[in-house]
Protein backbone atom coordinates (compact mmCIF):
# COMPACT_ATOMS: atom_id res chain seq x y z
CA UNK A 1 0.00 0.00 0.00
CA UNK A 2 3.03 2.37 0.59
CA UNK A 3 4.52 1.64 -2.76
CA UNK A 4 1.24 1.62 -4.36
CA UNK A 5 -0.03 5.16 -2.99
CA UNK A 6 2.99 6.41 -2.48
CA UNK A 7 1.80 7.01 1.87
CA UNK A 8 3.94 9.36 3.41
CA UNK A 9 3.14 8.66 7.29
CA UNK A 10 2.57 5.04 8.19
CA UNK A 11 1.62 4.17 12.00
CA UNK A 12 1.83 0.78 13.38
CA UNK A 13 1.32 -1.48 16.64
CA UNK A 14 4.24 -2.34 18.10
CA UNK A 15 2.71 -6.05 18.14
CA UNK A 16 2.38 -5.76 14.53
CA UNK A 17 6.46 -4.31 14.11
CA UNK A 18 7.00 -7.61 16.16
CA UNK A 19 5.44 -9.72 13.95
CA UNK A 20 7.22 -8.21 10.98
CA UNK A 21 10.77 -8.90 12.74
CA UNK A 22 9.87 -12.60 13.35
CA UNK A 23 9.26 -13.34 9.58
CA UNK A 24 12.47 -11.28 8.64
CA UNK A 25 13.09 -7.94 6.55
CA UNK A 26 12.85 -9.37 3.28
CA UNK A 27 8.50 -8.73 3.39
CA UNK A 28 9.41 -4.90 3.90
CA UNK A 29 12.30 -4.63 1.89
CA UNK A 30 10.52 -6.01 -1.80
CA UNK A 31 8.62 -2.64 -1.52
CA UNK A 32 9.31 0.73 -2.42
CA UNK A 33 9.24 2.71 1.00
CA UNK A 34 11.08 6.04 -0.19
CA UNK A 35 7.82 8.07 -0.30
CA UNK A 36 7.11 7.48 3.77
CA UNK A 37 8.77 10.49 5.52
CA UNK A 38 7.27 9.83 9.46
CA UNK A 39 6.66 6.31 11.19
CA UNK A 40 4.69 6.17 13.89
CA UNK A 41 4.06 3.94 16.78
CA UNK A 42 0.29 3.34 18.37
CA UNK A 43 -1.64 1.46 20.81
CA UNK A 44 1.36 0.56 24.00
CA UNK A 45 4.75 1.58 24.50
CA UNK A 46 7.32 -0.16 21.64
CA UNK A 47 10.24 -1.24 23.22
CA UNK A 48 13.65 -0.73 22.37
CA UNK A 49 14.62 -3.54 19.47
CA UNK A 50 11.44 -3.03 17.78
CA UNK A 51 11.82 0.54 16.97
CA UNK A 52 15.14 0.35 16.17
CA UNK A 53 14.26 -2.19 13.85
CA UNK A 54 11.08 -0.17 12.56
CA UNK A 55 13.29 3.25 12.16
CA UNK A 56 16.52 1.01 10.44
CA UNK A 57 14.40 -1.46 8.31
CA UNK A 58 11.14 0.41 7.64
CA UNK A 59 12.29 3.99 8.11
CA UNK A 60 15.66 3.05 6.09
CA UNK A 61 16.96 5.15 8.91
CA UNK A 62 15.58 8.45 7.44
CA UNK A 63 12.40 8.72 8.66
CA UNK A 64 11.28 9.61 12.56
CA UNK A 65 9.22 7.50 14.33
CA UNK A 66 6.35 9.33 16.40
CA UNK A 67 5.46 6.84 19.43
CA UNK A 68 1.84 7.96 20.20
CA UNK A 69 1.21 5.20 22.55
CA UNK A 70 -0.07 7.47 25.90
CA UNK A 71 -3.26 8.48 23.37
CA UNK A 72 -5.07 6.08 23.61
Amino acid sequence: MVERLKINQFYGAPTAIRLLIKYGDQWVKKYDRSSLTTLGSVGEPINTEAWEWYNRVVGEGRCPVVDTWWQT
